[in-house]
């Protein structure tokens, strides 16, 4: 993850790689200070799209908040996104639900 997290940013967008770098820390260990603050970083950016907070609320494990912003996706956005591995760090039951809710819009 870091190798994408260092592409120049026209290449790809910085926030998106900061978000897959932080998966690969959570799925190792806990994430540390810098790395929460850096998400918070993601959270606070006014350039942020809905994708990118649930994505960094999950992280955070912010759940309800991630939910909400999933909530403001179109039915489009949510069918990739829970198309996308981030899905599986929200807990089964949430994420069940969430998928439940979806597919009722």
């Amino acid at each position: 993850a870091d190798w994408l997290y260092n592409l120049p940013e026209d290449e790809f967008d910085r926030n998106i790689a900061l978000l897959n770098k932080m998966q690969v820390a959570i799925r190792l260990r806990a994430l540390n200070e810098d790395e929460t603050k850096a998400l918070y970083r993601v959270i606070e950016d006014s350039s942020s799209n809905q994708l990118l907070l649930t994505g960094a609320y999950i992280l955070l494990a912010e759940y309800t908040l991630a939910e909400l912003h999933f909530a403001k996706l179109s039915a489009d956005e949510q069918e990739a996104f829970l198309t996308y591995p981030i899905v599986n760090l929200w807990p089964t039951k949430r994420r069940n639900e969430v998928r439940a809710c979806q597919k009722t819009r």
